[in-house]
């Protein structure tokens, strides 16, 4: 007796082939490359793609016209309260002023907001007076390879809404 064949809707499994590609890639991927993976004419490959960079989960390099992942699909990939509870241990959230985040709801709201932004601010929370700003520095396919951070004080820098402070968006 065989097994059955399980349920899948062919366009969507092929929309996930592509992220799933895409993602492993060192460099941008062509379309014929997306068509030869998924055994289709170029022009159904095209309406995936196309797609995909619809709803904003793959990017197209304007100058060679290959696919990339987009931002998108690493935003989704954030940190949730648990995985957060996990990293933490056992350790408690010392608070060093009284700025420092000690609530873990509030951590999981300040980590959301990072993943949003791709922007971390210590906002006086471990030194009074002084604030600290990261952000992490990608390649071509989206991938962290290094990150920047500043740091000095507050009055130098800003809070996080004054005008020195946007220049890392």
């Amino acid at each position: 007796m065989s097994q059955p064949t399980p349920q899948r809707i062919q366009s969507l499994d092929r929309g996930l082939q592509i992220l799933e590609y895409v993602s492993e890639q060192d460099q941008t991927v062509r379309l014929a490359e997306l068509a030869d993976l998924l055994g289709i004419e170029k022009s159904s490959a095209h309406r995936l793609a196309a797609t995909l960079i619809n709803r904003a989960y793959l990017k197209q390099d304007p100058d060679t016209l290959g696919y990339m992942i987009s931002d998108r699909v690493f935003t989704l990939a954030g940190m949730e309260k648990a995985d957060i509870l996990q990293a933490l241990g056992q350790a408690r959230l010392k608070a060093y002023t009284e700025n420092t985040v000690t609530h873990i709801d509030a951590l999981v709201e300040e980590c959301a907001e990072v993943v949003r932004t791709g922007v971390a601010y210590d906002r006086e929370e471990y030194r009074p007076g002084m604030i600290c700003i990261a952000a992490p520095i990608h390649d071509f396919r989206n991938h962290v390879i290094a990150s920047i951070g500043l740091s000095g004080p507050v009055e130098r820098i800003g809070n996080g809404s004054s005008p020195p402070i946007h220049f890392v968006h």
